[in-house]
């Protein structure tokens, strides 16, 4: 991996063709990689469903294939793959109750942290505010998901 860099946070869109592709866990619906070479970066804990990951198997070997990538916490998942005009994109309505989850997940990891660290600090009149971090992580990634969904 000396060659390779690591993705960064905001890109979203990464020209193919796909390299090197770790071995996936199979986790009900979705396989899990341990990363995925995309030109010259490494991205790693990808996840794919099904039909994301035939698509990438399918389309990834060419040149002009264009993968999408949007962020689930701390990993990221294949949202599109694009190749010479055709794309296959994440169902809408999974694509919806996946950032249903994640929403769920940020406010309660929000309200836990707001709450510890109210507690540990005593200043029960900041709780909303130490909220706000949370908030602000969950807007990017939605706004991430949607640019990676759409093609924006």
């Amino acid at each position: 991996m000396a060659d390779k860099q690591r993705a960064p946070y905001l890109q979203v869109a990464f020209p193919g063709p796909v390299g090197r592709v770790s071995e996936g866990t199979w986790d009900g619906r979705w396989t899990r990689r341990a990363y995925v070479d995309l030109g010259p970066f490494r991205v790693r804990g990808v996840v794919a469903d099904a039909q994301m990951g035939s698509a990438l198997e399918e389309f990834g070997d060419s040149a002009a294939t264009g993968i999408r990538l949007g962020h689930m916490l701390v990993g990221r998942w294949v949202l599109a793959v694009t190749s010479e005009g055709h794309s296959e994109r994440q169902g809408m309505v999974m694509f919806l109750l996946c950032n249903l989850a994640l929403t769920l997940a940020f406010a309660i990891l929000s309200a836990l942290f707001a709450v510890v660290a109210s507690d540990l600090g005593g200043a029960r009149s900041f709780q909303s505010w130490l909220m706000l971090p949370g908030l602000a992580l969950w807007a990017l990634q939605m706004w991430l998901n949607f640019k990676a969904r759409f093609g924006g």
